[in-house]
């Protein structure tokens, strides 16, 4: 048993990311937000954006449930092959794959292939306004591709 544990340890952590990008940072007041993220698509224009969503509101408004389109310098939709990929250091990262769905609505399906992942951490900084300083809870979001 301990030596599962072990292998599985050595394999989680030789796991690395080989490209990490900042997506967004915000403030957030209250509870701690649940952050989620999804790739979005423009077909018509090749193009490839990720969605955030951070909901650090109480559940029954929309105040703190905010949603922010972000462009990744890099990602993009290739028309040719239906899939959304991320051109970092030279290589190209196949994020997800685009398929139509086969009922009676006809919608696109984005599906991740797990060569990119979505990750948050909170973090706190300290804001300087000119007048005074104050600690500020913030949320990171990034998009990572693995090695």
């Amino acid at each position: 048993m301990k030596t599962l544990i072990l292998s599985f340890g050595l394999m989680f952590s030789a796991m690395s990311f080989a490209s990490e990008v900042l997506l967004l940072e915000v403030p957030f007041y209250g509870r701690d937000p649940y952050v989620s993220s999804e790739f979005k698509i423009n077909k018509e224009l090749g193009r490839a954006w990720v969605e955030t969503h951070v909901n650090a509101g109480d559940g029954d408004s929309d105040i703190g449930n905010d949603s922010y389109r972000v462009k990744v310098e890099g990602l993009s939709f290739n028309t040719q092959t239906s899939n959304i990929e991320y051109v970092t250091d030279g290589k190209i990262v196949e994020c997800a794959t685009v398929r139509r769905s086969r009922g009676l609505f006809k919608v696109d399906v984005i599906r991740p292939t797990g060569a990119c992942v979505f990750s948050s951490k909170r973090i706190k900084v300290i804001v300087d306004d000119g007048f005074d300083t104050r600690k500020e809870n913030r949320v990171q979001a990034f998009l990572s591709t693995l090695e």
